[in-house]
């Protein structure tokens, strides 16, 4: 349960966007994200069957001079039958960031947050720490890869026993910078992403994600 229910806190993953900011503007983003799983069951004839699970995320987030984060997710589950062992339907998340991007000697940048998940039965706190670095990829198609550590520690099913575990997530983003033919330097951004993620190692679980970042001054 423990690897299966982390998972979807992973759905943030260094996904929230700070890291898409210029020149320190304050901005919008909205993203949607998918997740997909194969799983192998076994059925009431005792017959193993391979299913598909799916899983969605929408995401409306706000940057605040590209230092400061905050963003709200609602999190839906498309599968009964599951890897996640996540069984209510919907989730509501927040998340908290600051960025760390200004350190002139190291070849890399930083972000730290929070994030808080919560469902019917059960109530999900992780720290968060994120490494990655925007690459030059030719023209208006630079790319980010990055690399995310997270603590979570989780109260299932409304009951006292807490349980602890640590995330590990990997990815890149493909940035496409929107040219609006205005000669403004602040400009959109729509990014293409992928992550692997797992808790344990031994279970992968693959995500997709799209979005609109859009700097409002």
């Amino acid at each position: 349960m423990i690897v299966s229910i982390v998972l979807i806190i992973l759905s943030g993953v260094c996904l929230n966007n700070g890291m898409f900011s210029q020149l320190n503007q304050s901005s919008i983003y909205f993203s949607i994200d998918s997740y997909f799983d194969n799983i192998e069951y076994q059925n009431v004839d005792n017959e193993y069957v391979d299913i598909k699970s799916n899983m969605y995320k929408s995401t409306l987030g706000y940057v605040h001079k590209g230092k400061f984060e905050i963003s709200i997710n609602y999190i839906n589950n498309k599968s009964d039958i599951n890897n996640y062992y996540l069984y209510d339907k919907s989730y509501f998340e927040t998340d908290f960031y600051y960025y760390l991007n200004k350190f002139n000697k190291l070849p890399i940048d930083f972000k730290i947050g929070a994030n808080h998940m919560k469902s019917t039965n059960n109530n999900l706190n992780s720290f968060i720490f994120c490494i990655y670095k925007e690459i030059a990829g030719g023209g208006n198609y630079p790319v980010i890869p990055f690399l995310r550590i997270g603590s979570t520690s989780a109260n299932i099913n409304q009951n006292d026993n807490n349980i602890s575990f640590t995330t590990l997530s990997l990815g890149m983003h493909l940035k496409l910078i929107v040219d609006s033919g205005n000669n403004s330097i602040l400009k959109d951004v729509v990014w293409l992403s992928t992550h692997l993620n797992t808790t344990d190692q031994s279970h992968y679980f693959i995500g997709f994600n799209i979005g609109l970042y859009h700097p409002i001054k």
